[in-house]
This record gives C-alpha cells, structure tokens and sequence, in this order.
C-alpha cells in the first residue's frame, strides 16, 4: 500500500492538504482539509487534478472518495463519473 499527501502552498504558508491511498488498481482520498477550514474550489481544483493525474500516471483505474457536496459538484464539472451514494442514519437512543 502506498500513501500519498499533496501540499498546496501559498507562498510559504501551507493552504491545503490532500492525503490519497493505493492499494493494486485501488486508489482511495481520505482527506481534502484547508487551512481553517475554509473550502477553496480552486485550491481543491487544483489538487484534485494533480492527484489524479498521479493515480493515472500510478496505473490506478478505481477511485473511492467519500466527498462533500461541494467537492461533488467540483468532481462532476471534472468530468468524474458518480457510481454510488452513501448514506448515514442517526438513531436515538
């Protein structure tokens, strides 16, 4: 298994991460965080793009990426093709 983490810097200030897996032809995004937790489209553009023209590069043919709805809508207007949902259930108790 081989892991990767991508830096997206501004200046010498660290902007953004993204953190992605291999495993065979299995490639696997854990994490997209922003500094502050303020959501950048460009910034995530950019390392979305960079990484998956690595996992290309890399031999990779699969993704799974649990996304947000704003990263969604970003991987649609890239082309990504949506397979499937997840979907979360709360029960009280």
């Amino acid at each position: 298994m081989v892991y990767k983490l991508l830096i997206f810097y501004n200046k010498s200030e660290i902007e953004a991460a993204i953190y992605f897996t291999y495993y065979n032809e299995m490639a696997e995004i854990f994490g997209l965080d922003f500094k502050d937790n303020k959501y950048h489209e460009d910034i995530a553009r950019n390392l979305l793009c960079f990484s998956f023209n690595k996992m290309t590069e890399d031999h990779q043919k699969h993704l799974t990426y649990f996304a947000t709805d704003k990263e969604s809508v970003l991987l649609i207007n890239l082309d990504m093709n949506f397979i499937s949902g997840y979907l979360l259930y709360l029960i009280k108790v």
